[in-house]
């Protein structure tokens, strides 16, 4: 799965599909006529065919770049999840999930370490994720929107996450995806100021909950809320 959690594949992918058909037809059938001319002689007609190829190749790199550049920074779903990002149920999720993590630091890896709040947190992330694996959401659109939080949940909850996907291989595999991407895009930026893997440490992990829980918790929403998902918890 390496190969796919490059973010130049998902861009190669990307520009690829910003070419319109309508284009790219028309332009085979111009490389066509093009290639006969050379059989038959260089005539003005065949200048003309020419000339049309050059300003067809021109035309459908201007149509990709500017569809690729809309695809990057496509905002659709990228708002939805920030809607469901800040919405209070998630607020109330994050408080709970952070408090979680804080308080069972030693414990992650105790397979009987379970907390669902943790669970609805990483759902979000898994189907942030999820949608960026199908090039509904780009790396660059989500590391813009949640590195911060992506960088800072996957730090301290890697334990439990590894725990639960001895388990079960299947669950959340699409959140390590999900760092790795935004954490290329970091990298990318940041180059001459990072490492190699940007996971927080142990202070900087405590800091990261601690000021989660400083802008989640004061909502006054009590426990039997309705989770993000819909589950009610009690």
């Amino acid at each position: 799965m390496a190969f796919f959690q490059s973010v130049r594949v998902h861009r190669a992918r990307r520009l690829i599909a910003s070419g319109s058909p309508v284009l790219f037809a028309g332009g085979v059938a111009l490389a066509g006529l093009a290639v006969s001319s050379i059989s038959k002689g260089l005539s003005l007609d065949h200048v003309a065919v020419w000339v049309l190829l050059v300003l067809w190749i021109a035309l459908l790199l201007f149509q990709m770049s500017a569809e690729y550049q809309k695809r990057t920074y496509d905002p659709t779903w990228l708002l939805k999840f920030i809607d469901i990002f800040d919405s209070e149920a998630m607020q109330c999720t994050r408080c709970k999930a952070s408090r979680f993590l804080k308080e069972n630091r030693a414990k992650l890896a105790d397979k009987e370490c379970v907390s669902f709040d943790v669970n609805d947190l990483l759902d979000f992330f898994e189907n942030l994720g999820f949608f960026m694996q199908g090039d509904q959401i780009t790396a660059e659109a989500a590391h813009h929107a949640f590195h911060y939080w992506i960088r800072g949940y996957y730090s301290a909850a890697r334990m439990y996450l590894k725990t639960a996907r001895e388990q079960e291989p299947s669950s959340w595999e699409f959140v390590e995806f999900l760092f790795d991407m935004a954490d290329q895009i970091e990298r990318e930026r940041y180059k001459n100021r990072l490492k190699d893997v940007t996971l927080l440490g142990e202070k900087e992990t405590e800091e990261f909950l601690d000021e989660e829980i400083a802008s989640t918790c004061g909502l006054g929403v009590d426990s039997t809320r309705t989770s993000a998902i819909g589950i009610e918890r009690t």
